[in-house]
C-alpha cells in the first residue's frame, strides 16, 4: 500500500518525486487499532511497520502513532461535519458507529483540543449485532411472506427486490412515505394482488417500517443503556448505515427532546449503507 501512495504521489503531484525524496525520512504513520488493544499489540503492529520498511527501529517513537478506530471517527466528523462546536474541551458526546452487522458505542468526555486533541472514555462501551444488513434480512422476510402464493415468490425474484430495496428504497426512506415503490422486473411483471405492477411491488408504510424498525429499536436500547448515569450534550452518528435518514429522524425523536445534539458527517462514510 505503501508503494502505491508513492507511486501515485510522484505521479500526479508536480516534481513529485523530489518532493517524496526530500520529505521520505520523516515521514510520520498513524495506525488505526482497536480499542481494547494495549501495549503488546501496538508492539506487534511496530516491528510489522518496521519489517516492512517504513521506518528504522530508532525512529519508531518520533514516526509511529497510534489511534483508536473511535478516535479516528471522531476526527472524522470533526472534518466532515458542518457542526463544529460539539469538540471543545469538557464537552461529552457519545460516538454511535452503525455499520452492516454490528453498532458500537462510545462514551467520551474532551480533555485537551492543543497541541492535539485528547479524548478520555467514559464507562463502558455498548455493542449490540444489529445494523443495516439486518434491516435487509427482516425486508427479505417480509417480502417471502408476502409473495407466498404469488408466482414471484421464488427466491431468485425475492433476491432482486431485496437488492432492489438495498440499493434505493432502503436508503431514501425517512418514515414520512406513505407508499415504497420497488422495482425489479420489466412491464410484464403482473400481480395485482399483491401490489405488483409493470415490474414494480408497491409497500405500504407500516410494511418499511416493519423491517427497520427493530433494528432500530436494539440501536436506541443500546445508546440509552451507555447514557445510563451520564448526560452527554451530543451523539455522533458514524458508519454507512449511520447515513440512513430514517435512523437519524429516530435518533432526533428520541433523543433531540432530552437536549442531546445528533451530529452527523456531511461526507459519507461509505458508499452504500450496508
Amino acid at each position: 500500500m505503501f508503494k502505491h501512495t508513492q507511486s501515485h504521489f510522484q505521479s500526479k503531484i508536480a516534481n513529485g518525486s523530489a518532493i517524496w525524496n526530500r520529505l521520505r525520512s520523516n515521514m510520520e504513520f498513524v495506525f488505526a487499532i482497536p480499542i481494547n488493544w494495549d501495549y503488546t499489540q501496538q508492539q506487534i503492529m511496530c516491528q510489522a511497520a518496521i519489517d516492512a520498511g517504513l521506518f528504522p527501529s530508532h525512529k519508531a517513537e518520533a514516526l509511529l502513532h497510534f489511534v483508536t478506530g473511535e478516535e479516528a471517527s471522531v476526527h472524522f466528523i470533526s472534518a466532515h461535519s458542518s457542526v463544529r462546536h460539539w469538540l471543545r474541551v469538557g464537552s461529552t458526546f457519545g460516538l454511535i458507529n452503525t455499520g452492516g452487522s454490528n453498532t458500537s458505542s462510545t462514551l467520551y468526555a474532551c480533555t485537551a483540543r492543543s497541541p492535539n486533541v485528547v479524548l478520555q472514555q467514559i464507562g463502558a462501551s455498548q455493542f449490540v449485532q444489529v445494523g443495516g444488513a439486518g434491516v435487509d434480512s427482516r425486508f427479505q422476510q417480509i417480502i417471502r411472506a408476502k409473495l407466498a402464493t404469488s408466482r414471484f415468490g421464488d427466491e431468485e425474484t425475492i433476491r432482486d427486490i431485496v437488492d432492489a430495496f438495498e440499493k434505493k428504497t432502503k436508503r431514501l426512506f425517512d418514515g414520512t412515505n406513505t407508499t415504497s415503490v420497488i422495482k425489479f422486473g420489466g412491464i410484464r411483471d403482473m400481480d395485482k394482488a399483491v401490489g405488483i405492477f409493470k415490474g414494480q411491488l408497491t409497500l405500504n408504510k407500516q410494511e418499511i417500517l416493519a423491517a427497520f424498525d427493530p433494528v432500530v429499536g436494539d440501536i436506541v436500547g443500546s445508546i440509552r443503556r451507555l447514557m445510563e448515569g451520564h448526560h452527554p450534550q451530543y451523539l455522533l452518528l458514524m458508519g454507512c448505515f449511520g447515513e440512513s435518514p430514517y435512523l437519524r429522524a429516530r435518533l432526533h425523536q428520541f433523543f433531540g427532546s432530552g437536549n442531546v445534539e445528533i451530529v452527523t458527517a456531511e461526507e459519507p462514510t461509505e458508499k452504500a449503507i450496508a
